[in-house]
């Protein structure tokens, strides 16, 4: 059994468009953040954000 993830569809591609601006972004948090931080957050919204659509759950590193 294989550790890697499956290829991106296109609605993976476009959901993560979607996600990464709106943490990278969040005037909340703030710009002050470690990567770690920033990547977990980004692999939080997107897989509890992620419709149907999306093939299956990403972790930080296949994001």
């Amino acid at each position: 059994m294989s550790s890697q993830t499956s290829s991106y569809t296109h609605s993976d591609d476009t959901h993560l468009c979607h996600v990464y601006p709106d943490t990278s972004q969040n005037p909340i948090i703030g710009t002050n953040q470690s990567k770690d931080m920033f990547w977990s957050r980004v692999e939080t919204n997107y897989n509890n954000t992620k419709s149907e659509n999306i093939s299956e759950p990403r972790g930080k590193r296949s994001l």
